[in-house]
């Protein structure tokens, strides 16, 4: 029997450094295009970066309360949610903009 943790081997490099937050990230999704992608972070902000131009966000969407915790794109990349502690949920059209959606 092969040990398959041995014969595997990964040669991660880092692409790129993002810069614009201010503290820890605690959360990444990427969006289904495959080319857009968010970070969640302590400093109470998600940025979204497009992987053709990585030098900034293209948009900083600010929380209410605390960290963003959690984030998520639907499958069709219509939408995009962001969760932060103490039941703060924001949910974005992508489509839009990133104009926040209030009921």
């Amino acid at each position: 029997m092969v040990d398959n943790a041995k014969s595997l081997e990964f040669h991660l490099q880092t692409l790129e450094t993002l810069s614009g937050h201010f503290e820890y990230s605690f959360a990444s999704a990427w969006h289904p295009d495959g080319i857009t992608f968010s970070t969640g972070n302590q400093d109470k902000t998600s940025r979204v970066w497009d992987t053709r131009n990585l030098s900034q966000s293209v948009a900083v969407l600010k929380g209410n309360l605390g960290a963003i915790r959690s984030i998520c794109y639907t499958s069709d990349g219509k939408y995009m949610a962001m969760a932060e502690p103490a039941d703060f949920i924001h949910v974005y059209d992508v489509s839009k903009g990133m104009k926040q959606r209030r009921k």
